[in-house]
């Protein structure tokens, strides 16, 4: 049957859906040059097209799907705009093999592109972004290639229950969350595609299997990979210049082969759990470990670690290794040992360290019982301490300093009471273990506890990342020369109480999971206050002052706020860019751009005032889903639009 092709503008159809109605199958539907606003749905096989070349024709919709695709379709060089809360620019549904060519998609509001329902779309040489959230695929398949992802505020790609689909020669770029996500139930196959690191993991498998080949991850502040449950593999893999792990292992099964890690800022590979194997890769140039195992089953196979700033294996943990080497690195380790944890001997009760005592705390601890009380006298100890007994380690007099700056200087595999210790170098806590720390320092660059656990801060004084992976209680702590706390998993509770974060250097607060009460909180002078990407968060009495950029930023999650008050930000004082929140008797004043920003997400502001900021008190993009009762905006630089 001859195709015909049908017009839409410029004396043709007067709207798309006209000309849906009067296609066969097989037509072409050009489209003239402009912008089309309103919902399409396509449930014949034929070609969408711009009769004058891409980029100028666009498509849009403020309710719904912008374009849903329910038939064998091709779409080409069309611009795909979503506006709609809750909804995508394209809708890929059913039992179908649409395709999708050298289109550009955006979704400020929600979802790029969804597939759903058995659906197996071709999407070729697009670019998708700026998005909330670039490619969701829910038990679907397909195949994406030669695509860009961009400016996504969350994840790029995430693989839903069900979903099995290959991405492949893709870049990444500019992502506030991971660029994949893979949960559980879900496969995704990368092959050869370029990973711009962000916030937070690049790759991330929480219960999924992703398989990834000839790809390289690069810059961020977060891993190259996490993996928490499932299955992941990479082989001829390039990880460079991260600003976290290489790769994380707190749980799963993981493969690596020829895979290489160059210049991360943690470890090459970090493991706490899980089952791990390393066949043929190299780790260069970290700023921390090499190969670091705390826990789970590690095997390595002719894998080389040199010319990093700690050793070259740091293994905490029994595990195999053939054929390896190390050279070069800061620390000298033991290739090919294993039990590197203290042995225990007889005898209980108290242990002195000093001159009074054993030389080292490292020694006391090898002699001491579990239950034993270590204490300290004053002094300088230069030493890395590892523990898997419950100890009790107390300063008597001032000052007691431990430094191990070029690796950890308290790894705990057992639970801990310490008090009035001053700590140096970073700090490890393993999952499912008990800390207390009362009046000590940390004096960085990380503090981390793994999942299951449960720590607590009483009157101490932090100037390291903290990131936490269970239970954190932080009250009458100051924070300082850092990059803020972390609250990273969905299992995490986290209670913050009368705490002062001062001069923080990235987020005071970074919450991308988990549940986080903050009571009673002072911010000065961090580069930004509160990110909240997902969880929950409740805050009462939190106050944020002269942040550089924002002192709040939503962008998911559910978050409660009363009596938060923002003074000086460097930008806005709130931006809402999603989630569900609600501000109640809260103040953002003299703040550089406006006083509340509602871009996107659904939001509750009650007896709000937004004052002296040099833009609006409360501005509004006209379709965020916003309610704002009894709210006062005085002496702003303009006036407000939707108040």
């Amino acid at each position: 049957m001859r195709s015909d092709v049908l017009l839409v503008g410029d004396g043709g159809f007067a709207d798309l859906p006209a000309a849906l109605r009067s296609a066969r199958p097989g037509d072409v539907i050009e489209l003239a040059p402009g912008h089309h606003d309103g919902e399409v749905v396509v449930d014949k096989p034929v070609e969408l097209r711009p009769q004058q070349g891409p980029g100028t024709v666009t498509l849009s919709s403020s309710t719904g799907n912008t374009l849903m695709l329910l038939a064998d379709a091709t779409v080409r060089e069309l611009v795909i705009i979503g506006n709609a809360w809750g909804a995508a620019a394209v809708e890929v549904t059913g039992p179908i093999a649409p395709k999708l060519v050298e289109c550009e998609v955006r979704a400020p509001s929600h979802i790029g592109i969804r597939v759903r329902a058995n659906a197996k779309p071709e999407v070729l040489d697009c670019r998708i972004g700026p998005a909330l959230h670039g490619l969701r695929v829910e038990s679907a398949g397909g195949e994406y290639w030669g695509c860009v992802f961009t400016d996504t505020g969350l994840d790029s790609i995430t693989a839903a229950v069900g979903s099995d689909f290959t991405v492949a020669d893709c870049r990444f770029t500019r992502q506030g969350g991971h660029a994949v996500v893979a949960q559980r139930g879900a496969v995704i196959m990368l092959h050869k595609n370029d990973f711009e690191g962000g916030p937070v993991a690049a790759i991330k498998v929480s219960g999924g299997r992703a398989e990834v080949w000839e790809s390289t991850v690069h810059g961020g502040a977060g891993p190259a990979f996490e993996i928490e449950h499932g299955v992941l593999r990479a082989d001829r893999t390039r990880v460079e210049s991260v600003g976290g792990e290489g790769v994380l292992i707190s749980g799963g099964q993981v493969l690596f082969a020829a895979t290489r890690f160059t210049g991360t800022h943690g470890p090459a590979v970090w493991m706490m759990a899980g089952r791990a194997r390393f066949d043929e890769c190299e780790a260069i140039d970290s700023d921390r470990d090499g190969f670091l195992v705390v826990g789970g089953q590690a095997e390595f196979v002719r894998c080389v670690a040199h010319n990093n700033a700690g050793q070259g294996f740091s293994l905490l943990q029994r595990v195999s290794l053939t054929d390896c080497s190390s050279f070069g690195n800061g620390s000298p380790d033991e290739v090919g040992q294993t039990g590197l944890f203290p042995r225990t001997s007889t005898g209980a009760g108290v242990r002195r360290v000093g001159p009074n005592g054993y030389r080292t705390i490292s020694e006391a601890v090898e002699a001491a019982e579990a239950g034993d009380v270590i204490e300290i006298e004053p002094g300088e100890y230069r030493e890395g301490v590892g523990s898997n007994k419950a100890l009790d380690l107390r300063a008597v007099g001032e000052p007691v300093r431990v430094i191990c700056e070029n690796d950890f200087v308290l790894s705990l595999g057992g639970d801990v009471t310490a008090a009035g210790i001053a700590f140096t170098g970073a700090v490890w806590l393993t999952n499912g273990i008990t800390a207390v720390f009362e009046n000590c320092e940390f004096g960085g660059p990380t503090v981390s506890s793994g999942r299951g656990g449960a720590v607590t801060f009483q009157n101490c004084h932090l100037r390291a990342e903290l990131t936490v992976a269970g239970k954190l209680t932080m009250s009458g702590c100051t924070m300082s020369e850092s990059t803020g706390l972390r609250v990273m998993h969905e299992e995490c509770v986290a209670d913050i109480s009368d705490c002062t974060f001062d001069g923080i250097t990235d987020s005071a607060f970074f919450l991308s999971d988990g549940r986080t009460t903050i009571t009673d909180v002072t911010v000065r002078g961090a580069t930004s206050g509160l990110h909240l990407y997902n969880g929950t968060l409740t805050a009462t009495g939190l106050t944020i002052t002269d942040t550089v950029r924002h002192g709040i930023e939503i962008y998911g999650g559910m978050g409660d706020f009363s009596g938060a008050v923002i003074t000086g930000s460097g930008r806005e004082g709130v931006l809402l860019q999603g989630g569900v929140t609600t501000f109640e008797q809260c103040q953002a004043v003299g703040g550089a751009e406006a006083g509340f920003q509602i871009v996107f997400g659904t939001t509750t502001l009650t007896r709000c005032v937004a004052k002296d900021n040099q833009r609006e008190g409360f501005r509004q993009n006209d379709k965020a889903n916003a309610t704002i009762v009894d709210c006062d905006s005085t002496g702003n630089g303009s006036p407000d639009t939707y108040l």
